[in-house]
């Protein structure tokens, strides 16, 4: 290689090997600054809360009590993944020792045979062979077939040896595995027993907050504070997201209108655009509710970063995720989060579970999509094979 062309390749492979760590040193500062958005975010709901007085007080309780649900729920969801791979694995020694135990049946069913025919033979045939001066060639081959038979004996010995050491080994694993099942289940047991009292104390403090609520407008001034504070979040993460760089491999957004799937199996309760409650034309859905049983999987739409992961008035536990080019999807009610501040989500990808926090009497998922801050109308850009009917 000429030190003229070495001298054009060097500052490419330079280039090469250095920016990926710049790059994932630029994403990881990235992720710093959503979490120190959020928690500033956090502390604006707290100082709102504050303001309204006793009925900011029972937010900030449904907030807490929401959010130790969401927590206990994720921890469930991984002690029952951890049962699923214990269970797994106790079945797979299980079978193991069966076949260990078929294995030493069939090692000693041989052992024996081969010890009842030297039994039967005894020494006198050797010796009768040594005597006999008659074959020297039938007296060694009938002596290497003894020693044969010999190692044979002292190999199907070691065999089942080895066979009995295996199995020790594997019911010492199986005992271990069960015990692990056994305590996993306890602490399961425990994990639901806390769910359900914290949805008992979940729904009286909702019943007290309501009780605070007692005009429609007082409830329709709830829900335009909601819609600003949303409003107000969106405009600071498309700030903050100015800066970061995505993971090139992301697909513009615009490309895939139309063809994007809802975030879960259920039924659409309230459209985009139509009349929210009572309200009158004042306000309207920014985005779709689809109901759907609590703990249903929530899925991402489409590849992004995790923006923003937590509880929000109104919204309950809420997931953000950056699209890139402007556009991101909301997706609330949620009575778990499965992803993070920072996290890149795949298409598809399992983010949350359908639930009705943020102090909803319908339980599924609330979902939005939005470019530039402002509300889309999600039935254009995803299919009618999922979520398709209307309650």
């Amino acid at each position: 290689m000429t030190p003229r062309l070495l001298g054009h390749i060097l500052p490419f492979l330079l280039a090469v090997l250095l920016a990926p760590p710049a790059l994932a040193d630029e994403q990881a500062k990235a992720a710093q600054r959503l979490k120190a958005l959020q928690t500033e975010i956090t502390r604006v709901q707290e100082r709102l809360e504050s303001a309204r007085g006793k009925q900011g007080k029972l937010e900030r309780e449904l907030r807490r009590i929401e959010g130790e649900i969401g927590r206990g729920s994720r921890e469930l969801r991984d002690i029952d993944a951890q049962l699923a791979r214990t269970q797994a694995r106790l079945d797979g020694l299980r079978a193991t020792r069966r076949d260990q135990l078929d294995a030493l049946a069939e090692q000693r069913d041989l052992l024996a045979r081969q010890v009842r025919a030297a039994y039967a033979g005894g020494r006198q045939a050797q010796i009768k062979l040594l005597l006999n001066q008659e074959d020297p060639a039938a007296v060694g081959r009938v002596l290497a077939y003894y020693e044969f038979l010999q190692t044979a004996r002292l190999e199907r010995i070691d065999a089942v040896e080895s066979t009995l050491t295996d199995l020790r080994r594997t019911e010492a694993e199986i005992d271990q595995q069960t015990q692990a099942l056994e305590a996993a289940r306890k602490t399961q047991q425990q994990r639901q027993d806390a769910l359900l009292a914290g949805k008992q104390e979940r729904g009286e403090v909702l019943a007290k907050l309501r009780a605070e609520i007692l005009s429609s407008d007082q409830r329709l001034t709830s829900l335009r504070e909601d819609e600003e504070q949303l409003k107000a979040l969106l405009a600071k993460l498309a700030r903050v997201l100015e800066d970061i760089p995505n993971d090139g491999v992301m697909r513009p957004f615009t490309t895939l209108k139309g063809r994007l799937p809802w975030p879960a199996d259920g039924q659409i309760k309230a459209r985009f655009g139509e009349e929210r409650g009572h309200t009158g034309a004042s306000l309207r859905w920014q985005g779709v509710l689809i109901t759907a049983p609590e703990g249903r999987q929530v899925r991402a739409i489409s590849h992004g970063r995790v923006a923003f992961a937590d509880w929000m008035r109104g919204f309950g536990l809420l997931v953000i995720v950056d699209h890139g080019d402007g556009y991101m999807s909301l997706y609330g009610y949620n009575q778990s989060l499965y992803a993070s501040v920072g996290d890149w989500v795949e298409p598809g990808q399992v983010i949350g579970a359908a639930g009705r926090s943020g102090g909803h009497d319908t339980a599924g998922v609330y979902f939005e999509i939005r470019h530039q801050g402002k509300p889309v109308n999600p039935a254009q850009w995803c299919s009618q094979s999922v979520a398709a009917q209307t309650n």
